[in-house]
């Protein structure tokens, strides 16, 4: 399973062993760790404001953080973005 962004050094997105979302995203926020204040709220649910694909498919209407994921999974962590 990968994420889908490279960073700002340009490396390729990091890969990992997981399941489900949870235990990537979880990995994730582990290996950096900034990304927890960012992508969970103070509940420890995604924030209202981030989207996490699953492939193609948004977890909020799969089984959230549950969704189950393959190596093969690639997932984007995707903060909404507003303006005007």
């Amino acid at each position: 399973m990968a994420f889908r962004r490279r960073d700002r050094a340009g490396r390729s997105p990091p890969h990992c062993q997981a399941t489900t979302v949870q235990a990537a995203v979880g990995w994730l926020t582990e290996a950096y760790l900034m990304f927890r204040q960012r992508i969970f709220n103070e509940r420890g649910q995604v924030a209202s404001w981030v989207n996490i694909y699953a492939g193609d498919t948004n977890i909020r209407q799969a089984q959230g953080l549950d969704t189950p994921v393959t190596d093969a999974t690639e997932i984007v962590v995707l903060p909404a973005v507003a303006g005007g």
